[in-house]
């Protein structure tokens, strides 16, 4: 559902379904599935605004608990590239400019 909804240019619902189903395939150890959703996830996090973030805090909220949940479950450093990734993109949506 994140995936299409991204397809569609839909960032702010798909950000939500992907970083939901992220935090489902982390807690049921499916690592492969989610390696692919956490790369969907920094896409569309590219195209979110400042704007965006500010007329829907649950994607900040949501996002943080995805970082959190990725914290806990980092054994041997495997999911450091994409908390570091994740945490910056978003940093970098709160600077962006747009609609």
């Amino acid at each position: 559902q994140g995936n299409e909804q991204k397809t569609r240019g839909v960032y702010p619902i798909a950000i939500r379904s992907l970083i939901h189903a992220a935090e489902y395939q982390c807690s049921s150890d499916d690592e492969r599935n989610l390696q692919r959703v956490l790369v969907s996830v920094e896409e569309c996090l590219t195209k979110i605004t400042s704007v965006v973030l500010r007329n829907t805090p649950e994607i900040e909220d949501d996002l943080s608990k995805l970082l959190d949940q990725l914290k806990k479950t980092n054994i041997n450093g495997r999911y450091t590239n994409y908390i570091d990734r994740l945490s910056r993109e978003l940093r970098k949506a709160k600077e962006r400019e747009g609609k």
